[in-house]
């Protein structure tokens, strides 16, 4: 008997874990039995608020920045305790700012207490057509009459756990089996015994089941976004003036301004500060600076030696080409002279092309016999 009476008891304390986290309901309660909009923009649009539960959908749109709407609830309290709500918090992000009032009173069993939000647009959803926040959750801070912080859960409702159905209904099949297949009386015992709890924790199972949920959700909150206008200038990079050109964040520059002059260079590209190509086609996300890049143009140099010859003399050059001297030319039975031709009229031995020069320049040997 004693022997029964132990395995009894070890059967009862193993169904007691299995199950005992499922019949523990907390006991502070509140009830959300009302919320509508009291105040709100002219620029903000919003539908009647629809709630289940503890679920609004609210359907509202921020126009712009500075918005507001002012949202009422209205809670009950449908525990065995009086309490007083000491603080709301959430999770908005920086775009929206919310501010609670709350009377602070005593809310004692089944009476009700109004909690006002103002919902703020606060901060640009910028260079984005819209943030949308599907869960915004609001929860209340419950303190009780002694000063101590309180659990609770909103709106409590029965949910079936399907897990604890299908271990209870397997543990009855199994034992229903021993019962009938065993020959022994203790296995027999046992078994029914099993039978009895689950029987028992079945229905406790049912009823004791409660979301606990403590905080309301707001849904189908949108902000409407900003797009920035960002400055871009076009630096000419020849003395000229700059040109500005006014683009919004996302659009292409689609029209470049038309391409600059520069006194011996010829006009390549527009580039930005680190050198990357500006097209067209190039989307603005950011103020940039942009500036006309060049190439050198190369010019020629012509030589008329009159049968003479020399070496080592360019026969091109650029703007930025380096400062150079003519090598004198050499005539069989002949002294050199000197040059003529784009250093003038008048001949002479030592001719420099000075860096910054441009143009084509032609040359003519002059000789003496």
């Amino acid at each position: 008997m004693k022997r029964r009476k132990r395995i009894f008891m070890a059967l009862f304390a193993v169904m007691a874990v299995l199950f005992a986290p499922v019949a523990n309901a907390a006991t502070q309660k509140i009830e959300l039995i009302d919320a509508q909009i009291i105040n709100k923009s002219a620029t903000v649009t919003a539908d009647e608020l629809d709630f289940a539960d503890n679920t609004i959908s609210s359907n509202i749109t921020f126009g712009k920045e500075n918005d507001s709407i002012e949202i009422e609830f209205q809670l009950k309290n449908i525990s065995d305790e009086d309490f007083r709500i000491t603080g709301v918090t959430d999770n908005t992000s920086s775009n929206l700012a919310t501010e609670y009032y709350y009377s602070g009173d005593v809310v004692a069993k089944d009476s009700t207490t109004d909690v006002r939000a103002i919902i703020t647009y606060a901060e640009k959803a910028l260079n984005v057509d819209k943030i949308s926040f599907n869960n915004i959750t609001i929860t209340f801070e419950l303190t009780k009459e002694d000063g101590t912080k309180e659990t609770f859960i909103l709106n409590p409702k029965t949910n079936d756990n399907i897990t604890s159905y299908v271990i209870i209904a397997a543990v009855s099949v199994v034992t229903l089996i021993t019962i009938i297949a065993s020959k022994k009386k203790l296995t027999k015992y046992i078994a029914c015994v099993t039978m009895l709890i689950g029987a028992i924790v079945l229905p406790m199972t049912a009823i004791a089941l409660e979301e606990e949920d403590s905080a309301i959700k707001l849904t189908n909150i949108d902000i409407i976004g900003e797009y920035e206008v960002y400055p871009i200038s076009f630096n000419p990079n020849n003395g000229d003036d700059e040109i500005i050109k006014e683009i919004r964040y996302g659009m292409t520059i689609a029209e470049l301004p038309a391409a600059p002059n520069k006194n011996g260079y010829e006009f390549s590209k527009w580039v930005d500060e680190d050198g990357n190509e500006i097209t067209a086609d190039t989307r603005i996300t950011a103020q940039i600076n942009v500036k006309a890049s060049y190439t050198p143009i190369d010019y020629d140099i012509n030589y008329t030696l009159d049968g003479g010859s020399v070496e080592n003399n360019p026969t091109s050059y650029n703007i930025e080409t380096d400062t150079f001297t003519l090598n004198e030319p050499t005539k069989q039975h002949y002294d050199f002279a000197g040059w003529t031709g784009s250093n003038g009229t008048t001949p002479r031995k030592q001719v420099s092309i000075s860096k910054g020069t441009t143009g084509e320049l032609n040359y003519t040997a002059n000789y003496t016999p």
